[in-house]
């Protein structure tokens, strides 16, 4: 719907070292050298009442808090951990029987090329039998994006 002209902006050339063909185990937590988990917050519609999403939000393996995780997060892992948290998001949503959308953070700095980068996320969400039209993306607060139109470019892949 919305091709991509724009090259990437400088930090794309710090992710040079993200693969370029296909995902195949970037969702694994496995290739990373620690486990997380999440809990979820409900987001709720005032007016209506109701339960709108669930925010998914990183915790620790036993339940500790995201610093103790994000702590681990580096610039090697950090495309790794940004896919493993969007296969682990919607395979736990799945796995609950979730019929409410879940929010999943993600991290726009790595994201060297949209349309593979939501490769491993659409490929969960079909492995989950998980509507995609269900997925809400929501910039992590932590990240400063400093490429605005870059952004935009992501933002209009994952909406398509």
């Amino acid at each position: 719907m919305f091709p991509i002209h724009q090259a990437p902006s400088e930090f794309a050339q710090l992710n040079a070292a993200a693969p370029t063909t296909g995902c195949g185990s970037c969702g694994t937590a496995e290739r990373l050298s620690f486990q997380f988990d999440y809990a979820y917050q409900p987001i709720v519609d005032v007016v209506g009442r109701s339960t709108y999403a669930h925010e998914a939000l990183v915790r620790g393996p036993a339940g500790e808090g995201a610093l103790s995780v994000l702590l681990q997060v580096t610039e090697q892992n950090r495309y790794r951990f940004d896919q493993a948290c969007r296969v682990k998001a919607i395979k736990t949503a799945a796995q609950l029987g979730m019929k409410e959308r879940p929010s999943i953070n993600f991290l726009p700095n790595v994201v060297y090329k949209p349309e593979v980068c939501i490769r491993t996320t659409l490929e969960a969400a079909g492995a989950h039998s998980f509507p995609i039209d269900h997925i809400i993306f929501e910039v992590t607060e932590g990240e400063r994006v400093e490429d605005g139109p870059w952004l935009a470019t992501i933002l209009r892949e994952y909406r398509r």
